[in-house]
């Protein structure tokens, strides 16, 4: 077997779940659609029984058919065509895979439920699980890449030794450590040991990568890389925002990785909240930022500060577009209407101060159809 994947053949992947009946046959067709010839894809189960309805429902809906599907055992899966086994189980114990080969452990709670529940409760717990188990597909391909043995699962509690001898030894800092572990971290395993970490701190609805640390004898070797983009995964499947970082001297990499620099004034407010960003050590560190999506709170204080450095103000509405007539449709479907949400946000920060300052400029120049804007 090889330890790092080639374009000589498309590597393959199992999703194991104990019934084979809905996270997993979810994960089968999900990952079929997206990665093709690629990637090989299967699904089985240690107790497999057969595919859940609601699930080949909530496929349908993502316009993907997998009513061909059916629930198969683990045992009878060749092991010589399995490059990735990943583990979906929650609160059952996960089906046993016994070819040596690359692991990842990603616990979905199962949406299928003995329970008699209403119809549009189970249709919307199979469409959330299909939406978290899609978001984690983000990191199958940087998995592949692991060396052969590695096993990448979520800390627990019991870790805290040897993530903070991990940490100390790569010379990362401790502190805060709290913010986020157990639940943000997680750890890479090699015949048991813990050789690689990897946390997201939660703040609102942004993240703060952190304690990104691989032994030296795996260093290079994709580890890191499949860490991160676990975390990342995570992170978009929990419904971030954006995940940020603080780094010294890794630049290049995380780019490599998606991340973007920014000005450190441009890091998401939430994030002062976390003792990382108040180390000394951190304090000459460059910023960098994965956004999913931006809030619209975000957004507008981005487009304001950006307008206050090119202009060192927000001129009034009529000035900014003197082409647009007020209350006019132009405003709602162009630009305007959106710079008048950034005035009106800019102005309600402004100190009296500020605002007399602005008044005396502006007020006595406004047109007519303008006069009542600014008081």
């Amino acid at each position: 077997m090889h330890d790092k994947i080639t374009m000589m053949a498309a590597p393959g992947v199992l999703f194991l779940c104990v019934a084979n009946s809905a996270r997993s046959q979810l994960a089968e067709g999900l990952a079929r659609h997206r990665f093709g010839t690629r990637i090989r894809v299967q699904s089985a189960g240690s107790k497999p029984t057969q595919v859940n309805p609601y699930a080949i429902a909530a496929m349908q809906e993502a316009a993907i058919d997998i009513t061909a599907h059916q629930s198969k055992l683990v045992d009878d899966i060749d092991p010589s065509g399995v490059d990735l086994v990943v583990t979906l189980c929650a609160e059952q114990v996960c089906p046993v895979f016994l070819g040596r080969t690359r692991r990842l452990h990603i616990p979905i709670p199962d949406p299928a439920t003995s329970e008699p529940l209403p119809e549009v409760e189970m249709r919307a717990r199979f469409r959330m699980a299909r939406r978290t188990i899609n978001a984690r597909l983000d990191q199958i391909e940087a998995a592949l890449a692991m060396p052969i043995g590695t096993a990448i699962g979520p800390a627990s509690a019991g870790d805290r030794g040897e993530v903070e001898a991990l940490l100390e030894h790569c010379k990362l800092p401790l502190d805060g450590l709290d913010d986020a572990f157990p639940d943000g971290f997680v750890l890479a395993r090699s015949e048991g040991l813990v050789v690689g970490v990897a946390g997201v701190e939660r703040w609102n609805e942004h993240g703060l990568l952190r304690s990104v640390a691989v032994d030296a004898v795996r260093r290079k070797k994709y580890v890191g890389d499949a860490l991160v983009a676990d975390r990342l995964a995570w992170a978009k499947a929990a419904g971030f925002a954006s995940v940020s970082l603080l780094t010294a001297n890794a630049e290049a990499y995380f780019e490599r990785l998606g991340f973007t620099r920014i000005e450190r004034s441009e890091l998401p407010a939430a994030l002062s909240a976390s003792t990382q960003t108040e180390l000394a050590a951190c304090a000459t560190a460059t910023a960098m930022i994965h956004r999913y999506f931006e809030p619209t709170e975000d957004r507008l204080v981005r487009t304001i500060r950006e307008e206050l450095a090119e202009y060192g103000t927000l001129v009034p509405p009529w000035i900014k577009y003197p082409e647009i007539p007020r209350r006019s449709i132009g405003w709602r479907m162009g630009s305007g209407e959106w710079y008048l949400w950034m005035w009106q946000k800019w102005w309600t920060d402004l100190d009296e101060a500020a605002r007399a300052a602005y008044l005396a400029r502006w007020k006595q120049d406004a047109p007519e159809a303008w006069s009542d804007w600014l008081g």
